[in-house]
């Protein structure tokens, strides 16, 4: 009986204990959604900025950061700045006076404003995007200036991030925020990117560069011009101010880049992260590309530190002008032909790197062009290009027949160069000016075709009553490395003479054939005369000099250039004619020679038969 008491008050005794620790397991249940409910209500903590202040410039942007992140806030009154940003923010505070501007970072550093502009609040501005200046040679939006007297930082936080902030300054965010962190930083769909400091405007290093930058600058501000003649030395752009950029990132792909090329929940000086990580004095991470970014400008404008410092007048048209006659553009030959000849048409070209693709056709025009080069006016022809490597202009062609008057005259008198002077202009001007380069070249000058008569050959032509009349076969050369000459076509010669300085023959061509092979053609030439063979005495010749002029038909063009070639041409002597036998007269004796004697005591000599003279003229041999 006495142990079923005790097993009876022992089962009592632990229902009572359990009954015990489930009431207080549903107090400490019941104080901790109150707790979880006043932090609701109280976290974040309450605004309590001026409108024109940092801290309110970016509630909007940690306010869209607690949304992405699901923290669910509704009272659009709260402080949705963490409470460590002071240490971004160097010897600024969240109350330091700041103005934005409706436009994003990357434009706001292109704009191009008007005095008007300058001397309204940033907030105030009618921003327009026909006044966002164009560029293709840079692809980040800005450029950060973490020099040693200026502060530069840099703050990225994800949804964990932002609550460790709070905690760090004591306010605790209710419990089901930290949950909601979790789930969002694991799929990395928000997070905030901050930086603070000096920024400089893409423009002044592109205005500086002075390389192929400055240059399709010049040319995108000449053509804004042209479309805002009323901004004609009225544009400024914002060189560089102070203040903070900021952006939301929603993507995973964006926020991998921050966490891999800068990192996630940094706040630390921007000298140390960007230039040991990112680049010397300049963004160039990708995870810094882009236009998104939300200006905040500091308007604590002190001393030396005035709105209107922080503008920089942009050349005007003049400058513009100024600016490419001095440019040097890349002189280029022709691979094919380089040289320039007699009859063909010479091309060469210029290259002017920078030059926009849509300002190249039509867009330019030859003026000023030197005389005495070319036969007539050249053409001019402008096309884009894009090399591999990215590098992009304009290239000219200049096309134009030389003078014939540079390649006439000995080959020791010509010019074995021409110099080409000109003015590439722009078609239209802007303000009254115009776009203009200047071009100063010399071309090299080739003599070709050349004509190189070789010497003849002699023969003998026969001709009708046994007559011979007498040829000669000669070998013109060429060299027309420069200026192909058409072999398909023989060439027509003239002006063919043979002479010396007391008498001169009369020959005729006779026959051209041309060897395509060996660059050259067979010339033959004939006497007029024809002589008897027994008159023509080959063992004696007599040089005379021989002249003709060729037309070579140029393969390149209808041209045809005139070659006078020279030669030696050896003529045979003549024998003279025999003198006429004379006969006696009626009446006069006729003188017998007389026999020779023979001497006594000496016989005859066999092979030295005695003439005895014979009356009718002819002489006979005996012994």
């Amino acid at each position: 009986m006495k142990t079923n008491l005790s097993f009876l008050i022992l089962l009592i005794s632990t229902i009572c204990l359990f009954l015990n620790q489930d009431v207080q397991a549903q107090r400490i249940g019941k104080y901790k959604d109150r707790i979880d409910e006043y932090r609701r209500e109280n976290w974040p903590p309450e605004r309590n900025y001026s409108r024109i202040s940092l801290g309110y410039a970016l509630q909007r942007i940690f306010k869209k950061h607690t949304d992405y992140c699901g923290f669910t806030i509704s009272d659009n009154k709260r402080d949705y700045v963490p409470g460590d940003l002071s240490k971004f923010l160097g010897r600024r505070d969240l109350r330091t006076k700041v103005e934005t501007a409706n436009i994003r970072g990357g434009g706001m550093l292109y704009y191009i404003f008007n005095p008007d502009d300058i001397e309204k609040p940033f907030d105030e501005i009618n921003f327009m995007s026909t006044r966002v200046f164009q560029s293709s040679s840079v692809s980040d939006p800005f450029e950060m200036n973490p020099d040693e007297n200026f502060d530069s930082f840099i703050l990225t936080k994800n949804c964990s991030g932002y609550l460790k902030a709070f905690l760090d300054a004591g306010i605790e965010p209710p419990y089901f925020a930290f949950k909601k962190a979790l789930e969002t930083d694991g799929k990395r769909e928000s997070t905030v990117v901050a930086l603070s400091g000096s920024f400089i405007s893409p423009m002044k290093t592109l205005l500086e560069a002075n390389d192929w930058r400055t240059t399709e600058a010049m040319m995108n501000l000449w053509q804004f011009y042209r479309n805002n003649a009323g901004m004609i030395n009225q544009a400024y752009y914002l060189r560089e101010f102070e203040g903070v950029m900021v952006k939301h990132l929603s993507t995973a792909e964006d926020n991998f880049k921050i966490e891999a090329e800068v990192g996630m929940n940094v706040n630390l000086p921007l000298a140390a992260k960007i230039k040991g990580n990112v680049g010397v004095g300049r963004t160039n991470s990708t995870a810094f590309s882009g236009t998104d970014w939300e200006t905040i400008i500091y308007a604590d404008f002190a001393g030396r530190y005035t709105k209107q410092s922080l503008f920089s007048r942009l050349p005007s048209p003049t400058d513009i002008k100024h600016y490419f006659q001095a440019i040097k553009p890349t002189f280029q030959q022709a691979r094919d032909f380089p040289l320039m000849t007699e009859g063909a048409e010479h091309t060469h070209y210029l290259t002017v790197e920078g030059v926009p693709p849509n300002m190249t056709n039509n867009f330019w025009v030859l003026d000023d062009v030197l005389s005495g080069v070319y036969d007539g006016q050249p053409t001019l022809t402008a096309e884009p290009f894009q090399d591999e490597d990215g590098t992009f202009g304009c290239r000219f062609i200049v096309r134009g027949r030389p003078l014939s008057s540079n390649f006439s005259g000995p080959l020791a008198y010509r010019p074995g160069k021409l110099g080409v002077a000109y003015t590439i202009r722009s078609r239209y001007p802007v303000g009254g000016e115009y776009i203009s380069i200047k071009v100063n070249e010399e071309i090299q000058t080739s003599a070709h075709p050349i004509a190189i008569l070789s010497q003849g050959e002699f023969d003998l032509k026969k001709r009708e009553d046994r007559r011979f009349a007498f040829q000669w076969k000669f070998v013109i050369n060429l060299e027309d490395e420069a200026n192909p000459v058409d072999l398909n076509l023989k060439p027509f010669i003239n002006n063919l003479v043979a002479r010396r300085s007391d008498s001169k023959v009369d020959i005729l061509l006779t026959g051209v054939e041309p060897d395509p092979q060996r660059r050259r053609y067979y010339v033959t030439v004939e006497s007029l005369d024809t002589y008897p063979l027994e008159k023509i005495d080959d063992t004696n010749m007599v040089n005379y000099n021989l002249s003709m002029d060729v037309h070579l038909q140029s393969k390149r063009s209808a041209a045809r250039s005139i070659r006078p070639v020279k030669g030696i041409l050896s003529f045979p002597s003549i024998k003279p004619d025999p003198a006429p036998k004379q006969e006696a007269k009626a009446g006069e004796p006729i003188s017998i020679p007389l026999a020779p004697t023979i001497e006594s005591g000496k016989t005859l000599d066999p092979n030295h038969p005695i003439l005895i003279p014979n009356p009718n003229g002819k002489q006979e041999g005996g012994n």
